[in-house]
């Protein structure tokens, strides 16, 4: 509908988000929130330069399929060297949501690969976290073990392990107390994690 993806284009021209969570909900009263997902999965599919950011962060208000998931999201993520990084977190976003378990190798890798800052692990343990997948626990304890410092005991402790194992946060929790805490508790998790090793990460140059 050329209507539809005229205020679309309008809109994602924006910068101010509380603009677009009114035209979105502009869109559901007005009954055309179906045409406007059709329309942001266009732009994605299409790979439209001039839209492609902003058509993925509009899309986190919808539900998409997880065909178009795995055709056009995942990816993106998959081959996050050949993207920006803001257009990488953005499809990164879309896949980190509960049952997704198709998504996490790619998170994963994220989570091994998470770039420069303090906050450097928080938003790809969260999104792990958010899927549910009990599979990426050792990962995650061996980041922690590899980083030892802030970014990943608070990062991935707090945004990965404590809802994954119901562990509650600890500053001191570092590398040593969830190894500790895998060899005491491995036999608890489901059946399909029990009999995994503690990957060996680095991350030095």
């Amino acid at each position: 509908d050329a209507g539809v993806t005229g205020a679309l284009e309008r809109m994602s021209a924006l910068e101010d988000d509380d603009a677009h969570r009114a035209a979105l909900k502009a869109a559901r009263l007005l009954g055309v929130e179906l045409a406007l997902q059709t329309v942001l999965e266009d732009w994605v599919a299409g790979r439209d330069p001039a839209h492609m950011n902003k058509a993925l962060e509009l899309l986190y208000t919808f539900e998409s399929s997880e065909a178009f998931l795995r055709a056009h999201v995942l990816p993106i993520v998959e081959h996050r060297d050949e993207h920006d990084i803001v257009l990488v977190y953005e499809a990164a976003q879309l896949l980190g949501r509960e049952g997704n378990d198709f998504a996490t190798d790619a998170l994963r890798g994220l989570l091994l690969n998470p770039g420069e800052g303090v906050a450097r692990f928080f938003e790809p343990a969260r999104m792990l976290a958010e899927i549910g997948d009990p599979r990426v626990i050792p990962t995650m304890i061996a980041v922690i073990r590899a980083d030892d410092s802030y970014p990943s005991i608070y990062g991935v402790g707090y945004f990965g392990l404590r809802p994954l194992t119901g562990v509650s946060y600890d500053e001191g929790h570092d590398g040593a107390f969830w190894v500790d805490w895998w060899a005491k508790n491995r036999e608890r998790l489901p059946e399909s994690v029990r009999g995994m090793s503690i990957p060996y990460v680095s991350f030095d140059d």
